[in-house]
């Protein structure tokens, strides 16, 4: 065996423990010596000190971010008024304003609120008008058969909501979705209503009868019997602005859709179906322009344009504009009080000549029609003065109808000018005929078109002259005969 050689005192043995370090502590449980301790074993001592310089710096300079409170949920308050809860209806869909809302009817008022709780409250009284249409449907002529229905509510005042102020409110429902509600009890505070609308039913009909009811709204409708377009629909299509939808002519107003917009017969001052644009008299597409009262008293008129209808719907139009809408204004300024400011249609003024010229002629003769001008201060003053030598004449019942007769040949004033130019046409058979017609009243505006009051009153003078020599030849040769 071979001899180790013993250990010298050159030879070192390391005896010094291993220190292992510290474990990972915990952010949410260890406490602050602790994570000392193991900053100090991760980091050597250039970068811990490194470190700890830029945690201090960015402590000291930088001031604390200030905590924004979540915002609250607006709450809507339920006036005593309102009286009891009829029903409530989650997520009605509505076009205005857009989105859907939670609609809580009571009593006497209405709750609209969405998912956040922003809504808006309509109370008893607030809606002028309320209108019920079925959606527009070009594939579907009878309106039963729509499955949407539309409620449009104009407000009397604005309703804020959000940032802005709604003066319309549109519900969107349908007829194949069902609904049910119970009846409240009446120990639970809401009064008796024999004539509460039916809560069971369609959507349509449970939420639009029962919302008008609340705040004391009629539903109106539009009606074939009103207008019928050319394709045997109650709208037609067009254009408001830059937007695309469909016009419904009503004898309370007019309705677009959409956006949704309703003008009242009561708004109404003046209104024009006619040529649009300046493609001459075979354009494609004809305007409906109207001019309405101000939003206050005192402010100025405003134009309304419904451009790009279809031309073969000037006919409906004018229909609708003369046997429906203009008889129902006279009546409602015949029984309104006399401080009040009738709404009166003026056809003839409704338009300039360049934008929307009116056309009183049917849509099939291609050929623009005439323009019927307004009274002049002349010709009411003529018409006066023969009437009244006229009457003055020893003249028999029947020379004084022909008398009115040739009058209203060179008077083109009244409004009976206007209808014999239309029954003239109807009546006509052709186009040559109706021609021919418009060929003689163009000959009598000629004549009298720029004259002074004083011209027309000789003109006049020589044709009451005329018409007394040829009265007395015609009397003598009765007296001779008897």
């Amino acid at each position: 065996m071979e001899n180790q050689a013993p250990a010298t005192a050159n030879t070192m043995v390391n005896t010094t423990p291993v220190v292992k370090p510290p474990p990972v502590p915990s952010l949410s449980s260890c406490s602050a010596v602790e994570l000392g301790n193991f900053l100090k074993h991760r980091f050597a001592a250039d970068g811990l000190t490194k470190f700890m310089a830029e945690l201090n710096g960015s402590c000291g300079t930088t001031p604390a971010a200030p905590i924004t409170p979540a915002p609250s949920t607006p709450t809507l308050t339920i006036p005593d008024y309102f009286g009891g809860l009829i029903f409530k209806a989650p997520k009605v869909q509505f076009i205005t304003p857009r989105g859907r809302f939670d609609v809580a009817v009571y009593e006497r008022g209405v709750e609209v609120k969405n998912a956040k709780g922003e809504g808006f409250l309509i109370s008893d009284g607030d809606a002028t008008h309320a209108v019920a249409f079925a959606k527009p449907d070009n594939y579907n002529k009878d309106p039963n058969k729509v499955t949407s229905r539309m409620l449009l509510l104009n407000l009397k005042a604005p309703a804020p909501f959000k940032k802005s102020s709604l003066t319309t409110i549109c519900v969107q429902a349908e007829t194949n979705y069902g609904v049910f509600y119970t009846a409240p009890k009446k120990e639970e505070g809401v009064k008796d209503e024999s004539d509460r609308p039916s809560l069971t039913g369609s959507a349509d009909s449970v939420w639009f009868p029962n919302i008008c009811h609340s705040i004391s709204a009629k539903i109106i409708a539009p009606a074939l019997s009103n207008f019928t377009s050319s394709t045997g629909f109650s709208f037609v299509q067009c254009y408001n602005k830059v937007n695309q939808g469909s016009l419904y002519p009503m004898i309370e107003g007019l309705l677009f859709f959409k956006p949704p917009l309703f003008v009242p017969r009561q708004k109404l001052n003046s209104i024009g179906a006619g040529r649009g644009g300046s493609g001459g008299a075979g354009t494609r597409y004809v305007d409906m322009m109207i001019t309405m009262e101000g939003d206050k008293p005192g402010d100025p008129d405003q134009a309304l344009e419904f451009t790009n209808i279809n031309r073969e719907e000037l006919g409906p139009m004018n229909t609708y504009i003369n046997d429906i809408l203009k008889p129902a204004m006279a009546r409602e300024v015949a029984e309104s009080s006399g401080d009040k400011k009738p709404s009166v249609i003026n056809v003839d003024e409704a338009v300039e000549a360049e934008a929307v010229d009116v056309e009183m002629t049917a849509p099939d003769v291609g050929r623009p029609g005439k323009r019927p001008r307004s009274g002049r201060g002349a010709a009411k003053a003529a018409t006066d003065a023969t009437r009244a030598q006229l009457a003055g004449g020893n003249f028999d019942e029947s020379d004084e109808d022909d008398d009115d007769e040739e009058e209203g040949d060179y008077v083109a004033e009244s409004d009976d000018d206007e209808e014999g130019e239309d029954g003239g046409e109807e009546e006509g058979g052709s186009e040559d005929e109706g021609d021919s017609s418009d060929d003689d009243s163009d000959d009598d505006e000629g004549v009298f078109a720029d004259c002074t009051e004083e011209d027309l009153m000789q003109e006049i003078e020589a044709t009451i002259h005329e018409a007394g020599g040829d009265r007395h030849e015609e009397g003598s040769n009765k007296k001779q005969k008897l």
